[in-house]
């Protein structure tokens, strides 16, 4: 009798812990940073859809443990020493993260309930970043139909992993992935229009859009034609701009390794301007009154800004003395090859 008991009992007892699994309203997730980076303290995960941040510590042995309670799957961005990486969790999960600190990326290793998810995730990020490096470029210069199927073809490489290997994973994380894909043909499909647009109306040896009567720091208005007879290098920035801040002393100095050159440094900002006295306050902190200063007539909805397609900044154009362009995303005043350029202008 006792055998026809028992394994009933013992099917009960695992569909019991099964279900106990999978309703947990949590994620523990735990590990080890070899090679740590003393400063850090922390690891921060951070939610792209909510923009809401976690922050778990790390003990002096490197030895981190926390426990996560999601309203919904989510893919977090985790952050450590300047290294980022992507990490899916869903509720239920008792997940493993080992990685080396000077080398975060290369070493991650995962273990545990969500490896295989966060594997899958590992090699597909893996896969995209070496697309990105090697045939970005090149796709996005083709024909629209060799464009389509590169752009069709990358697209059905990802989701490999996902046909071979979809039982092994969570529905939430095919789910999330195929989002993803979606995401990523998107983003591809908008550039490579712009692109398009792009070559049509401010390609190389086209003449410039203009602006007109921008407010000068130094007093009255000017115009882009004003500038004509002289090379013009444009610096789109703000006030508000973290790595437009970084290239200001770069900027300055390239000012004066050129300032007795036939070109113009024109930094026109897309402030707000109700923070024009914020702009010139700043002009003043950072020492900038040797280049032209302008003031953009409505922010990022000017029209020259509109014309260059300018939706980041900081964004560096260059213009010959005719006003034609001979770049329209010209390299930073912190890039080697910026002076290089000018150099080979004759300047």
């Amino acid at each position: 009798m006792k055998k026809y008991f028992i394994i009933p009992f013992l099917g009960l007892l695992l569909a019991c812990n099964q279900k106990e699994k999978a309703n947990k309203d949590y994620v523990i997730i735990h590990g080890t940073i070899s090679e740590q980076d003393e400063t850090m303290k922390q690891l921060r995960l951070s939610d792209p859809s909510t923009n809401k941040s976690t922050l778990t510590d790390i003990d002096a042995n490197g030895n981190f443990r926390d426990t996560l309670r999601l309203e919904n799957p989510t893919s977090f961005n985790v952050t450590y020493s300047g290294a980022l990486f992507n990490l899916f969790l869903e509720n239920g999960m008792d997940l493993e993260i080992n990685f080396e600190g000077n080398d975060v990326t290369k070493t991650l290793k995962y273990k545990g309930e969500g490896e295989e998810e966060n594997n899958s995730l590992l090699k597909r990020v893996r896969t995209s970043n070496e697309f990105f490096r090697t045939e970005y470029e090149n796709l996005i210069s083709l024909e629209e139909g060799d464009f389509k199927a590169k752009l069709n073809g990358f697209i059905e490489k990802l989701n490999v992993d996902l046909i071979q290997n979809g039982k092994k994973y969570s529905q939430a994380f095919i789910d999330s992935e195929h989002k993803v894909f979606e995401s990523l043909k998107e983003g591809i499909e908008y550039q490579y229009n712009r692109e398009v647009q792009m070559k049509k109306t401010i390609d190389k040896g086209m003449q410039s859009p203009e602006f007109v009567d921008y407010i000068n720091y130094k007093g009255g208005k000017t115009s882009l034609s004003d500038l004509k007879g002289k090379y013009v290098y444009i610096d789109v920035w703000a006030t508000w701009c973290g790595p437009c801040m970084y290239e200001i002393p770069h900027m300055n100095k390239l000012e004066e390794k050129f300032k007795n050159s036939n070109i113009h440094f024109v930094s026109i900002s897309i402030d707000r301007k109700q923070d024009e006295d914020k702009w010139r306050k700043m002009i003043v902190a950072k020492n900038m009154d040797a280049g032209m200063q302008l003031l953009a007539d409505n922010e990022f909805e000017s029209s020259f800004v509109k014309d260059y397609f300018i939706d980041g900044i900081p964004r560096f154009i260059l213009l010959d003395p005719e006003g034609k362009i001979v770049t329209n995303d010209a390299p930073r005043p912190s890039e080697e090859r910026t002076v290089t350029l000018l150099k080979s202008l004759g300047l």
